[in-house]
This record gives C-alpha cells, sequence and structure tokens, in this order.
C-alpha cells in the first residue's frame, strides 16, 4: 500500500498511510522545534547515545523515536475522525452537500425539521443512498471510479491539513510560554494559511459531491429507491 500522498486513494482505507507519511515527517519538524525554542527539551533529546545521519550532521534518535510515537498515536486514534467529530466537519457536509441535494433531486422537501432528522439519521442514509452508489471498488457503481478518487483525494488533503494543524497549534502554544516572537508570527501565519486552503479544498469537496449526486440520481430507479428512503425519514 502507498504512502506517497501525491497518489490519489482508491478507497479510505488506502487514505490512512497516506495521511501518517505526512503528519510523521510534520511530526519530526514540529519536535525539531519544540526542541529547539525549549532548551531543557534540546538538551534531554541530545543526550541520546544513538544517533543517524542527517545530510552529513548526527542527528540524536530521540527525534526520530518522538515523531514515530506522535504520528503512531494520531493513525491509532485516527486524529481527524475526532476532529471531524468535534466541529462536525463531515456531518454538516454530508447533509448540506450529499444528502439535501439527493433530496432535491428526487423531490423531497428539505425543510429546517426535515434536515434535523437527517442530521439524525445520517449514517444510515449515507450508505443507503450515496455510498450504496459510490463506490470505487465495486464494478457496477453509479459514479466514474475517476471521480470518487478525486474526492478522496481532496478529502485526503483536509485530514492531513486538519492533524498537522495540531501538531503546529502545539508548536504555537509552546512558542507563546517561551515567548518567541519570531515562530509566534511564523505559526501562527501558518494557521491563518492552513485556513485559506480549508476553504479551497472544502469548496473542491463540494463541487465532486455535486457532480457524484448528479450521476447518483441520472436513472429513475436510483431516484425511486432514493425517494423511497428520504421519504421514510
Amino acid at each position: 500500500m502507498s504512502i506517497n500522498p501525491f497518489a490519489l486513494p482508491e478507497d479510505y482505507p488506502e487514505m490512512l498511510p497516506k495521511i501518517w507519511s505526512v503528519v510523521f515527517v510534520a511530526a519530526l519538524a514540529a519536535t525539531w522545534l519544540i526542541a529547539s525554542l525549549v532548551p531543557s527539551v534540546g538538551e534531554f533529546m541530545r543526550a541520546t547515545p544513538l544517533t543517524i545521519k542527517v545530510f552529513d550532521n548526527d542527528v540524536a534518535v530521540a527525534y526520530l523515536v518522538v515523531a514515530i510515537v506522535v504520528s503512531a498515536v494520531f493513525h491509532m486514534v485516527r486524529l481527524h475522525d475526532r476532529v471531524s467529530d468535534l466541529l462536525d466537519v463531515r456531518l454538516r457536509f454530508d447533509v448540506d452537500h450529499i444528502l439535501v441535494p439527493l433530496a432535491d433531486g428526487v423531490g423531497v422537501s428539505a425543510n429546517d425539521d426535515f434536515r434535523l432528522r437527517l442530521r439524525a439519521k445520517r449514517d444510515d442514509l449515507m450508505y443507503g443512498c450515496f455510498y450504496r452508489y459510490a463506490s470505487s471498488t465495486k464494478a457496477d457503481s453509479a459514479v466514474d471510479k475517476h471521480l470518487i478518487q478525486m474526492a478522496l483525494g481532496a478529502w485526503q488533503w483536509f485530514w492531513i491539513l486538519a492533524e498537522v494543524d495540531v501538531l503546529v497549534l502545539v508548536c504555537l502554544v509552546v512558542a507563546v510560554a517561551v515567548w518567541n516572537p519570531g515562530w509566534v508570527v511564523a505559526l501562527a501565519l501558518s494557521l491563518v494559511a492552513s485556513a485559506f486552503l480549508f476553504v479551497v479544498i472544502w469548496r473542491r469537496c463540494a463541487r465532486y459531491a455535486n457532480r457524484e449526486v448528479r450521476d447518483i440520481l441520472a436513472t429513475e430507479d436510483r431516484r425511486s429507491a432514493i425517494r423511497a428512503q428520504l421519504s421514510a425519514v
């Protein structure tokens, strides 16, 4: 399974190691930065007897160990999912950009009360009305496989940004605590830039979702099945 983040993932499980690979590099950079900002941490890291050569420089293995542990923990707890749950990222996206457009497309009125019911039953409805027809692993998928991969690729970078931003935020807190104005400004600006990228990627995900919904609703049999499920909400 490839860990190259620039290669489009086939499905969600294939997305996870790609996210991990970027987070590992970010964790390594964050470890170095915190060790640079906090002298006692730096001394502890450099006290490790084992070193490796990086561009002809001896680097303590402790940096690598910390990065591996941090990225592994992020991977095991699926930190991007926890961030999504905390901020209702996927919930809002699935309702606003998939389930409501599906309802509109089959003639089911999406009033405020209906939207609340969609939120409550979102998981079941997503599997019954969307993932049932949009699969990159099924030969009979109603949605073009490449379009699904493009959507997965966009979400992959969205989640990479989410996990990396957690590390940036930790570094920013440390920089403020030891008061290093240069790094405070740099890290704050990186979060601002990340917010801009979040908006760009979110809109791209919405465009892909719109095209997927359009493909799903292309036949009357699928429209009838989706109408029946949504009308029963």
